[in-house]
């Protein structure tokens, strides 16, 4: 058997077809289709038994609602075959991408290898290319282990999503990498828990998959005070469970997870109750922050606003923070600028990596001098009023230095300020230059 496809269902009988017959059409040869209908109400079952009637590869597994983490695992027990695909029941896979993956992860000894997606459907307002995989990595269809891979990319992408990689299954059973059940983000955990491991794995630029982006969703859903704390207890495993080489690197990711849901909190109105608020504190203050490089130090800052926030407490621990990260920032050429009132001081992509960087210095230092800005790729004449330009007017607008706010697009900004930009201006990177994301 060369591969398991494992498809966990629950109520998406809408769709299932379409996902079911985009398996079955599949150009290989050699493999299982295990179907598991996690609890559906919706007929999903009664569709997938009629499959199963017809078609001798598919296995069938029917179970109350645990979700998909335990429907994955099920399926991965009593799966045979070398390789392991989880797809979602309600996207759609390219009829030779089994074949073409499990080709060349044969040919390479791999443990994964995953392949590019894009959106299927679409919500009017909604910016989808949030939730592709980013194709803005280093060494595409290159062979490498995953501790090179996380570390040189984290920063740029979160995770390998689950259903655009084929895994190795003797890989997977031999170091007992299953899904978290009854939880959410189970996904996250997942993927840290493989890369721990220290896969051979390969990415390619081929899409293959296609996701189906629609209302009511798991990818889609309403923010509320489970799912936060869901993503919470996640990225607090993510460091818990690190490994000596990867300690720091986990922390960074899971603290910036941390972070992150909290944000969500304060824009989603959600009030965590005391009582999460007291574990979210006791996490944070277990973390050694001699250990801890800028990037940690000002996202567990910000957990600890929250908190201030919410409790009025631990001023003490708190004032700890402060002084590491004053000690860091403090020999920063840039900091002397931002305090200078004759300075004027752009920032390109203002994403909220750079604005937690710039408020957290502003509290620890004190109130900005300077004068900002803000540089977008379009703008309207109204935002040009509030000191908002378009990247094309940069030559026309005097600035001492320019930040580049966002580390996803680092290097497609730096382009574009040296294309439009004077070349006495001093460019800083809020990796490269100002200690953010180092590790």
């Amino acid at each position: 058997m060369k591969i398991s496809v494992i498809i966990p269902v629950y109520n998406t009988k809408e769709y299932l077809k379409e996902c079911i017959d985009s398996i079955l059409n599949q150009t290989i040869d050699l493999f299982e289709v295990i179907i598991v209908d996690d609890g559906s109400t919706d007929g999903s079952l009664e569709l997938i038994n009629q499959y199963a009637e017809s078609h001798s590869n598919i296995r069938v597994i029917s179970q109350k609602n645990c979700g998909p983490g335990a429907a994955r695992n099920i399926g991965l027990k009593i799966s045979k075959g070398e390789y392991i695909y989880f797809i979602d029941s309600d996207d759609i896979l390219e009829k030779n991408a089994l074949e073409y993956c499990y080709n060349l992860a044969s040919k390479n000894k791999l443990d994964m290898l995953t392949f590019e997606a894009d959106i299927l459907g679409n919500i009017e307002g909604e910016n989808i290319e949030q939730y592709m995989f980013h194709k803005k990595i280093d060494r595409i269809g290159e062979v490498l282990n995953g501790v090179d891979f996380i570390e040189e990319n984290y920063y740029k992408v979160s995770l390998l999503n689950i259903p655009f990689t084929i895994y190795l299954r003797d890989f997977l059973i031999k170091n007992t990498l299953f899904f978290l059940e009854q939880t959410m983000y189970e996904d996250v955990d997942f993927y840290h828990k493989i890369i721990r491991c220290n896969p051979k794995m390969e990415i390619i630029d081929n899409i293959f998959y296609h996701r189906r982006y629609r209302q009511n969703s798991i990818m889609t859903s309403k923010v509320t005070e489970t799912s936060i704390m869901n993503k919470i207890n996640i990225y607090e495993s993510v460091i818990t469970n690190s490994s000596d080489k990867l300690m720091k690197l986990y922390y960074m990711i899971g603290i910036r997870g941390i972070r992150k849901a909290l944000q969500e909190c304060k824009k989603n109105k959600i009030s965590l109750e005391k009582k999460y608020i007291y574990e979210i504190l006791k996490f944070i203050k277990s973390i050694d922050i001699n250990i801890c490089n800028l990037s940690i130090l000002l996202d567990m800052q910000f957990c600890f606003y929250y908190v201030d926030d919410n409790l009025k407490k631990e001023e003490e621990y708190n004032n700890k923070i402060y002084t590491y990260i004053h000690d860091t920032i403090g020999n920063l050429h840039l900091i002397s600028q931002l305090y200078d009132e004759y300075q004027v001081i752009g920032i390109y992509g203002n994403s909220d990596d750079c604005k937690l960087y710039l408020d957290i210095i502003r509290k620890t230092l004190g109130d900005f001098k300077c004068k900002f800005i803000y540089i977008q790729t379009r703008t309207n004449e109204l935002e040009k009023k509030n000191n908002i330009y378009n990247i094309k007017e940069l030559n026309n607008i005097y600035m001492d230095a320019i930040i580049i706010g966002s580390v996803f697009f680092e290097d497609q900004i730096k382009d574009q300020i040296k294309k439009y930009a004077r070349l006495s201006m001093t460019i800083y990177s809020l990796k490269n230059d100002l200690g953010y994301y180092k590790l």
